[in-house]
């Protein structure tokens, strides 16, 4: 027991002695230590790995203003009585509310009409009558167990009719303190629904691997703070979120393909018919300009993407999550300033919808450590909240008047009016851009149930004309005559006549296929063996009397008409070298691009401009055809090439139809890109051999149009 360790010096620097316990080495104490570390570490990052958010609900005044009246003022005019005694003798009612934000507190203003007096053997005795605006400065209370907005009053003040200070009597003033204060602190704002739809939308954008995650991170909802903004309260909604994925196992936008990329394609028809469901609504709103364009051109661009994607099968997992997310952005100053003035009765479904909106957009910059993906259930969860009329999600093919009206656009496209009997059934427009007939599939096959199947079909029968989506072929370019350069758009193989065309005429063409356009009217725009020069002399005539109708509305200048007039003949060049219709397989087809989204002479693009043009009739009908595609390059020229003046003035003719041209081949997105790639000197394949096209049409060379036709 009295034994005593001796070490030397050496020894001193590498043993440590702790009290009660044995003598270690230094450097067994650091290992441990690291350990110890690397757990707090580890710890920590499991912790990180749970993050909270806030997800707003933003409350517009113009939409709170509509929520309290509903609310509070339930009586003709947005007025309430709060008090009526011997027959009108003590009267007190409040009208005509408006919510504005004055140094971070609500300002609440109301007119007020009071009459005060003592009914006394049925008369009044001694009225004292005020009419006059009371202002309050209220505080926003949320509850987070109820999820009710209440108000606070902090300070108020009364002014008479003409905004002055005002000076009443106290028998009035005291009935204001006594009714009016309890009755409009008393009002409550239920964001329960809100929410709850919440909650219903998140859920299902989550994995479903990770569904119990989802619904731990759902639990955790909470209140957070409230602020008063210039232009909205914002109710701030907590909750917990955890990443789904660790950084090397997220997944990576690998591109889609087969069943994956279908999904998807149906995914975005119903993201296609609600965000034309959104815009077409706001047609009967009074807009700004800007705002107009701003609608137009995110309509349009979000489906010239979904092209270019389905062009060059480059979809991934999240395409339409980042097209949502980035639309809303663009376009919800508008909505929430014009929805609200909604006369409807669904205000707190907008409410809902925006918070949807807001909430994927929070989730969305996270990351892809979340996993989020917009589902179909997602969007119809959306669209519910909006309307119960659920077939605003269906990708109808009719024209939707509310979407031309938008686009400023005549009912139906200037000098052509559709073939009486083109379609074979009634259908109801909706403001989704669409029917209520629900599609079979994708809008190049939605049509394929009014025709025979091919196991139908007699084999021994000579060919007909019926509507038939040729099988997938790369188009071949002739790049010196035309016809099928541009980016996506022609199917333009020549095709040299086999002889059928007697027989094909001899045959009957039934109505199921054609509607109320004759067997004449369809092949007398077939690309004949012979006379090829006299067929594109008819297709101009129908080209010069598209493009009259255009330059007459008088909608650019006088001087640009002639120009106007040679690129819509340049256009119809570059794009389907003259062509309505093609003989593939023994039959003869409306003209299909290589993606199969353009149609016919003009190549208008179904998908882009689904719900202004009547898909049958720019499939069969030339002049229907010829006269949208120069409605739409005309949109373009006056709406986009000619908005900034100082632009325009410093391009030449030539120039100013290559832009209009690239916008109508890729959409608005080409003004600033054909500019960019101008100023560069670096323009696309496409805007060359158009500007060559047109050059020939201005200077006559019109010889060179049948090269094409011919395979010279």
């Amino acid at each position: 027991m009295g034994h005593k360790t001796s070490v030397t010096g050496h020894e001193k620097s590498i043993l440590w002695r702790v009290p009660g316990m044995t003598v270690f080495k230094r450097s067994t104490i650091v290992f441990y230590l690291l350990i110890c570390v690397l757990l707090s570490l580890s710890s920590r990052a499991i912790a990180a790995r749970t993050q909270t958010v806030m997800l707003p609900i933003t409350i517009d005044y113009k939409l709170l203003q509509k929520l309290i009246v509903r609310k509070a003022y339930t009586q003709a005019n947005q007025s309430v009585t709060l008090l009526n005694l011997g027959e009108g003798c003590v009267y007190l009612s409040l009208s005509k509310p408006s919510i504005s934000e004055a140094q971070g507190l609500l300002k609440f203003e109301t007119e007020v009409r009071v009459h005060a007096g003592t009914p006394l053997a049925g008369q009044c005795v001694v009225p004292i009558e005020w009419q006059g605006i009371l202002v309050l400065y209220q505080r926003p209370v949320f509850d987070g167990s109820t999820w009710q907005l209440s108000f606070v009053t902090t300070g108020s003040k009364l002014l008479d009719m003409n905004r002055q200070p005002a000076t009443i009597a106290g028998v009035v003033w005291d009935l204001i303190k006594e009714r009016v204060f309890q009755y409009l602190e008393g009002i409550r704002i239920d964001l329960a629904p809100p929410v709850q739809d919440l909650k219903n939308f998140l859920l299902p954008l989550f994995p479903e691997n990770v569904q119990e995650q989802t619904r731990k991170m759902l639990s955790t909802l909470r209140t957070g703070d409230i602020r008063v903004l210039p232009q909205a309260v914002v109710v701030e909604i907590l909750a917990d979120v955890q990443e789904v994925y660790s950084p090397e196992e997220v997944r990576k936008e690998e591109v889609l393909s087969g069943k994956d990329q279908e999904k998807l394609i149906r995914l975005w028809e119903q993201w296609d018919a609600l965000l034309s469901y959104l815009v077409a609504g706001m047609s009967e709103k009074v807009l700004k300009e800007n705002e107009r364009r701003e609608l137009i051109d995110v309509l349009l661009d979000t489906r010239y993407r979904f092209v270019d994607a389905l062009s060059t099968n480059n979809f991934t997992h999240d395409f339409v999550r980042r097209q949502f997310v980035t639309s809303w952005t663009q376009l919800m100053p508008i909505f929430r300033n014009h929805l609200a003035e909604s006369e409807d009765d669904e205000n707190l479904g907008y409410l809902s919808f925006f918070t949807a909106a807001d909430a994927l957009a929070v989730l969305d910059r996270l990351g892809p450590t979340f996993g989020i993906e917009l589902s179909r259930d997602g969007m119809v969860r959306l669209a519910r909240m909006l309307t119960k009329d659920q077939t605003i999600l269906e990708y109808g093919n009719r024209v939707n008047p509310a979407l031309r009206k938008l686009f400023e656009l005549k009912p139906t496209p200037d000098g052509m009016e559709p073939s009486d009997d083109i379609h074979r059934k009634e259908v109801t427009p909706d403001r989704g851009g669409g029917s209520g007939e629900k599609p079979s599939g994708p809008l190049e096959q939605t049509i394929k149930n009014t025709i025979p199947a091919e196991k139908d079909m007699d084999k021994n029968e000579p060919s007909r004309l019926q509507e038939l989506r040729p099988k997938e072929e790369k188009p071949k370019r002739d790049v010196s005559t035309g016809g099928g350069e541009a980016r996506g758009a022609q199917n333009t193989v020549c095709l040299v006549s086999n002889g059928l065309s007697a027989r094909i005429r001899d045959f009957f063409l039934p109505s199921a296929w054609a509607g109320g356009l004759s067997q004449n009217d369809i092949f007398r725009w077939q690309v004949p063996e012979t006379g090829v020069d006299t067929y594109i002399k008819k297709v101009i005539e129908v080209l010069d009397a598209a493009s009259k109708t255009q330059r007459e509305r008088g909608d650019f200048p006088v001087s640009l008409r002639d120009m106007y007039h040679s690129m819509i003949i340049a256009m119809a060049w570059q794009e389907s070298c003259f062509r309505q219709f093609v003989e593939k397989n023994h039959q003869l087809v409306y003209l299909l691009s290589y993606n199969n989204t353009s149609v016919g002479l003009m190549q208008v693009n179904e998908r882009v401009w689904r719900g202004l043009y009547d898909i049958q009739e720019l499939r069969w009908n030339i002049k229907y055809n010829a006269a949208a595609g120069s409605e739409i390059a005309a949109l373009y020229l006056r709406k986009y090439a000619l908005r900034d003046k100082s632009v325009a003035k410093n391009l030449n003719q030539s120039t100013l139809a290559s832009l209009v041209y690239a916008m109508y081949n890729g959409g608005p997105g080409q003004y600033r890109a054909f500019r960019k790639r101008l100023a560069k000197g670096k323009l696309l394949s496409s805007d060359v051999l158009f500007k060559e096209k047109y050059s020939w049409v201005i200077s006559g060379q019109r010889e060179k149009m049948s090269r094409c036709l011919k395979g010279t």
